[in-house]
């Protein structure tokens, strides 16, 4: 990945912690989570390759209906909120009927767990 500020890194990888554990209580709930790799990777040659589209949540998450909803990571730590690029990407998902979260901690993926299971519900928390 690119280079960070060091409080960067540190929100990424609070975010990557937290989000193992998101993706063990989705799986555990029956759901089939899937992480979404987006970013500049380098080969051998040191040359950049972007993968992804900017802006996609952190996961995609499979539900047995074969719905589909997102989770975005973000930490509670001051200063750990959206990119522009992120809203805006949000915002085209939820056009199209997609359903996206934004969770700060386990107690969020919880709600967003028990508001899943539920048949027909669209809710933002």
């Amino acid at each position: 990945m690119g280079t960070y500020p060091n409080e960067v890194e540190g929100n990424m990888q609070l975010e990557h912690i937290i989000q193992n554990k998101v993706m063990v209580e989705l799986s555990e709930a029956g759901f089939t989570p899937y992480r979404m790799v987006v970013g500049t990777y380098y080969t051998k040659t040191l040359n950049p390759i972007k993968v992804g589209i900017e802006g996609t949540p952190d996961l995609l998450v499979l539900k047995n209906n074969g719905e589909v909803f997102w989770v975005e990571m973000k930490t509670d730590k001051k200063g750990s909120r959206l990119r522009k690029v992120q809203e805006d990407y949000h915002k085209f998902l939820k056009s199209i009927k997609h359903r996206v979260y934004v969770v700060r901690n386990l107690e969020d993926i919880e709600k967003v767990i028990e508001i899943e299971k539920k048949e027909k519900s669209v809710c933002d928390i």
